[in-house]
């Protein structure tokens, strides 16, 4: 099944996309999910009737084109109700279920919806909405029927509702755009568009299952865990929860899922403590299966020879689609060499979803891969050394930020969106991520140094433990210099210098390994100045260093002439 099957090198919109995957795979199971300790199935062809059947009956209770606001983990009644509404009943707008009531009124507020569509264990943040119809899912099976007998009389099937594949399909609140009431507007030509370029990457087929674990509300599961393999006629099972990862796994056997960086390591992590005293038979299995071409057979030999370590996450893991960061290096190889492909993508919500991505035919661990066939990236302001801000390009770009009503105008298409995210293009085409640009420290030449990078040069060290790069200014220079706060690691300064170190010998190391980093670095980007700390820098709530502080404590010492760099 593929995409490609409508006008203009796509389908006109999701309805179209889901009954083509009825036709064609309606026997096969559509989702997973677990009722009374059991798997249970849904086939393509129960999926689009109950959400016909749904659809109608929500157009008799709502007025036309309402926007409902769907707050719930991740579950069968989630995505129906979102595909329901996608086919024609309406506009969903998502909301994170970790949103307390206070967010979840903003949201709705903002998005000026008309009803919302909850689980009973969240019924406290929605009760106090006013103006808002409150649909609880428990009610879903009920409105099945409603509507199933509606259309029986003659009413209008939801099916029918025409579709602008033009106007805002899906609205997404999530992460810092809950808390400013912004949320991203996308159309069904944009996520056609995105789908479009996921499925030329001719990764997944109708025999994968996908475990749904990240949240439905975050666009990358939405259009990569759910949506994507509906495009293809794959099955999507929904993970119980973080604690059931493994379990789900052995009793679903999924062949993909979409994950964060943190989870793929965790992963990985206990899938070699689970090897256990089996370690070097698994070493020799990994080297006589990773010479072997091309990667499919490589893939088809290690699910042989590591049944056994694989097993303990249902032996059948192919894929794993990175979001929300960028893997290591170290770890997307070592996941490989243990048959599992980490497919590293780039995007966020304003672009619909993934822009690039690393594929079996073409990847380099370390970057992002390349642009996927819907999307363009451009460099801005392309500094010396290939760097500058990123503009992603494309028809998967959002409509605009939601202002509450459907006139969302798209100003995108041919500009693009800027990221706010520094890259640059090596002689490959492959995409590297070096930082954020509100991070960015810009010389008196206008030379502008990207600190993340510099910082994953300092972490290579096992006496680094934590390192911030900040601009501070030097009054002699006249210019804003890279400087280095670090917070060592003290288990292994304790292993190298012992506790009767001063801390003399810790700051000549440290400085050593400074002046070998500069060797590979431009001399604009060179740390001339570093400083040690006793204290863990101040993090925010998602655990990321507030740069800022950091930048503040250093000027008010500054000022008041105190040494602190070496």
């Amino acid at each position: 099944m593929s995409v490609r099957e409508g006008g203009n090198g796509g389908f006109c919109d999701l309805r179209e996309m889901l009954c083509a995957t009825r036709e064609k795979h309606g026997t096969c199971v559509a989702f997973h999910e677990k009722k009374q300790g059991f798997y249970q199935h849904v086939s393509y062809g129960r999926l689009c009737e109950e959400a016909g059947a749904l659809g109608t009956a929500l157009c008799r209770m709502l007025p036309d084109s309402p926007r409902v606001l769907l707050i719930g983990k991740n579950s069968y009644h989630w995505a129906l109700s979102c595909l329901a509404l996608l086919c024609g009943a309406g506009v969903p707008v998502t909301a994170d279920e970790t949103s307390d009531a206070k967010d979840v009124a903003q949201i709705a507020a903002s998005a000026h919806v008309d009803a919302v569509l909850y689980d009973a264990a969240l019924e406290d943040r929605v009760k106090g909405l006013s103006g808002v119809t409150a649909i609880c899912f428990d009610a879903v099976p009920r409105l099945i029927e409603v509507g199933r007998a509606a259309l029986l009389a003659g009413e209008k099937d939801a099916f029918l509702q025409p579709i602008d594949p033009e106007a805002p399909a899906m609205i997404f609140y999530t992460g810092s755009a809950a808390c400013q009431a912004k949320g991203v507007a996308l159309s069904h030509k944009g996520i056609m568009a995105t789908l479009l370029g996921m499925c030329d990457s001719g990764v997944v087929c109708e025999k994968d299952i996908f475990l749904s674990v990240l949240p439905l509300s975050h666009v990358y599961e939405c259009v990569l865990g759910l949506l994507y393999p509906i495009a293809r006629g794959a099955s999507v099972a929904f993970c119980e929860g973080v604690g059931s990862i493994m379990r789900n796994m052995r009793e679903i056997h999924p062949t993909c899922m979409v994950a964060v960086p943190y989870l793929a390591e965790s992963i990985y992590d206990k899938l070699w403590e689970l090897i256990g005293e089996n370690e070097a038979q698994v070493r020799r299995a990994i080297a006589i299966s990773d010479p072997v071409r091309p990667l499919s057979a490589r893939q088809a030999l290690k699910e042989r020879l590591l049944a056994n370590a694989r097993a303990p996450f249902g032996g059948a893991l192919r894929y794993m689609f990175i979001v929300g960061g960028l893997l290591p290096a170290a770890l997307s190889k070592g996941l490989r060499q243990l048959g599992i492909f980490a497919a590293q993508s780039y995007g966020m919500a304003e672009c619909g979803g993934p822009a690039t991505m690393t594929l079996p035919v073409r990847y380099r661990d370390g970057t992002v891969g390349m642009p996927l066939s819907h999307a363009a990236i451009e460099i801005l302001h392309e500094q010396a050394d290939g760097s500058g801000e990123i503009r992603i390009k494309g028809n998967g770009l959002m409509l605009g930020y939601d202002n509450g009503d459907a006139s969302c105008v798209s100003a995108l298409q041919d500009a693009g969106y800027d990221t706010g995210d520094m890259g640059r293009i090596d002689g490959d085409g492959f995409l590297h991520i070096i930082g954020k640009k509100e991070n960015s420290i810009t010389r008196a030449d206008g030379t502008v140094i990207s600190p993340e990078e510099i910082e994953q040069l300092l972490l290579q060290s096992p006496l680094v433990g934590e390192a911030v790069v900040v601009g501070v200014w030097d009054d002699a220079r006249e210019d804003r210099e890279p400087a280095a706060m670090i917070l060592p690691d003290a288990a292994s300064a304790m292993a190298l210098f012992g506790d009767n170190d001063t801390g003399e010998a810790l700051e000549s190391a440290v400085g050593e390994w400074i002046c070998e980093i500069n060797k590979g670095l431009p001399d604009a980007a060179q740390i001339l100045l570093f400083a040690l700390r006793d204290t863990a820098f101040q993090k925010d709530a998602a655990g990321r260093v507030m740069r800022a502080a950091v930048a503040d404590e250093l000027e008010a010492a500054r000022r008041a002439g105190e040494q602190i760099f070496s």
